[in-house]
């Protein structure tokens, strides 16, 4: 299937960033028929800021939040939802050879849950932190290594209804993608390197596995 890879700016000689701020009201009110689901508002603002500090250091620092609501078939009050998340990135140009890289990101989010639980009001809290290094190292061929680092720990709290309910795929969506009570956490550790060989190398070695 297709693979996506996600990327950091790298901070340049001169400080630059963005701003973006954009959302949705309520809808116009013009009669329609019933739906089981309807969108209240959404709002998002986003920025992101990178720039040098002093000769071997470099800053990223980007950030988002975004918030909605939206009405459930059957209730008089919109359930609210919201996401948070921050990155911050710094590099220091230990010398012409090497390179060090931390990055750290954390986000926050809250999802209403569905009506299946009946009790209205009740959400499920999302939170998690991420943190990683690399440190690269080039040589005067051409060639480079990588090694890399990083933790990743999560944790979903879901508040306690008062009375269990049944849900109906049909109408409340995927049950792996709700938003369900009790306390989950979880964690992950990775170690990568990576070698990049020199020019003159890759033709060598392309001459000696496909000889002419």
């Amino acid at each position: 299937g297709p693979l996506v890879a996600l990327t950091t700016p790298k901070p340049q000689d001169a400080w630059k960033g963005s701003l973006a701020l954009d959302g949705r009201l309520g809808g116009s009110g013009e009669p329609t028929p019933p739906a089981i689901a309807r969108l209240d508002r959404w709002r998002r603002g986003a920025f992101t800021a990178a720039g040098p500090l002093g000769s071997r250091f470099g800053l990223l620092v980007s950030g988002q939040t975004a918030s909605s609501a939206r009405y459930t078939r059957g209730s008089l009050d919109p359930s609210p939802s919201s996401v948070h998340a921050l990155l911050a990135g710094l590099t220091w140009k230990a010398s012409e050879r090497d390179r060090v890289r931390l990055t750290m990101i954390g986000q926050k989010s809250r999802i209403p849950y569905t009506s299946a639980f009946g009790d209205a009001g009740l959400a499920e809290d999302d939170r998690a932190i991420h943190a990683s290094a690399s440190w690269e190292r080039r040589a005067d061929s051409g060639a480079s290594w990588t090694l890399s680092g990083g933790v990743l720990r999560a944790r979903a709290e879901g508040e306690a209804g008062t009375r269990p309910r049944t849900i109906e795929r049909l109408l409340d969506g995927p049950a792996a993608l709700l938003a369900v009570p009790g306390r989950a956490e979880r964690s992950r550790v990775e170690f990568a390197g990576h070698l990049r060989l020199a020019p003159r190398s890759v033709v060598l070695l392309e001459a000696l596995v496909h000889p002419r």
